[in-house]
């Protein structure tokens, strides 16, 4: 970057997004091949983190629209990976629980992920990798705070 201008910082970041795009494709292309698009993944790997859950608190962390969770939950439902129940202490909430095939597709899709990682961490010498690492913690708490900005906003 040759200098501070809002031309120079705006060109910084259309590169870096430019360079990140295609790690994001192999990560969802690892995705893929358990069976489900990217989006679904997502959502099943939260609740592989958490196998019982409210769907407005899954929405929430996983900050997804209302309808686009609804609909990707009801294709999930269908094909065996998740079901849904009212809450049993508020009538109004609904829980989504992984069925057995939801929490085998979440050990096949952490797979998946391990491979894609190793993959990306096995591109720069070993001697870079911990660097990597650490300038992407930094993108993510830089954009971590700006997104608890926005939120107080």
């Amino acid at each position: 970057m040759s200098g501070n201008t809002a031309r120079d910082l705006a060109q910084a970041v259309r590169e870096f997004v430019d360079a990140y795009r295609p790690v994001l494709r192999s990560f969802a292309a690892h995705a893929e091949r358990v069976g489900f698009p990217p989006g679904h993944a997502r959502v099943l790997c939260a609740l592989g983190q958490r196998p019982v859950t409210c769907l407005t608190d899954l929405r929430d962390r996983l900050g997804i629209d209302a309808g686009q969770l609804s609909r990707t939950v009801r294709q999930l439902s269908a094909a065996g990976a998740v079901t849904v129940r009212r809450c049993s202490t508020d009538r109004r909430r609904r829980t989504i629980q992984l069925t057995d095939l939801g929490l085998h597709t979440c050990r096949r899709l952490d797979a998946a992920y391990d491979e894609a990682i190793r993959i990306f961490l096995g591109r720069p010498p070993d001697t870079e990798q911990h660097g990597l690492v650490m300038a992407m913690n930094t993108v993510r708490d830089a954009l971590d705070s700006t997104a608890q900005l926005d939120a107080m906003a």
